[in-house]
């Protein structure tokens, strides 16, 4: 399970995107790959995916979840009230604030979860980019880049049981 700290749209930029009265029409499911404008007709992206009843919008420099509520139709297609520069800015947002609630979380002693919310290890050290774990297994190294946070949670992208069987065929002799 891959996770993109960096698609969080801010409460502040939620509101900004909220589509204006002449802009809000009834809209359709919008599809995967259906292209999202600006007020005025500019290109903002494309609708990546959908992550938890947000529809996440590829800019082509940030992915940014955008609740459903904010997007509108007209005769060009799905619109927002936001420019692709304020929908970026969102991003970069999220994206910086994801970075120093991660850099905060990776101290030693903390408790690191897997993607199902099971502890895998607790944190020994953070030098030069490596986070090194204290497991049932053993210590383990990984890159800083393997962990999120995610409500208030430190946390990896596999879940215990894909951890254990990761380290183990890690540390086999073989």
């Amino acid at each position: 399970m891959k996770i993109y700290p960096g698609i969080i749209a801010t409460a502040c930029g939620a509101a900004l995107l909220m589509a204006t009265a002449t802009m809000a029409q009834p809209v359709p499911a919008p599809a995967v790959g259906e292209m999202v404008y600006g007020p005025s007709g500019a290109d903002i992206g494309k609708i990546a995916t959908a992550v938890g009843g947000d529809l996440v919008v590829d800019t082509g420099t940030h992915k940014v979840a955008i609740p459903p509520a904010s997007f509108a139709r007209n005769a060009k297609g799905l619109m927002l009230s936001a420019t692709k520069d304020q929908v970026d800015a969102f991003g970069q947002q999220a994206e910086d604030a994801a970075k120093a609630a991660l850099a905060a979380a990776l101290v030693p002693t903390a408790i690191v979860k897997g993607a199902n919310g099971n502890p895998v290890g607790t944190i020994k050290s953070v030098e030069a980019g490596l986070v090194e774990l204290t497991t049932p297994n053993g210590a383990v190294k990984l890159p800083v880049t393997a962990f999120i946070v995610e409500k208030g949670m430190l946390k990896i992208g596999m879940t215990q049981e894909e951890f254990e069987t990761a380290v183990t065929a890690a540390v086999k002799p073989g």
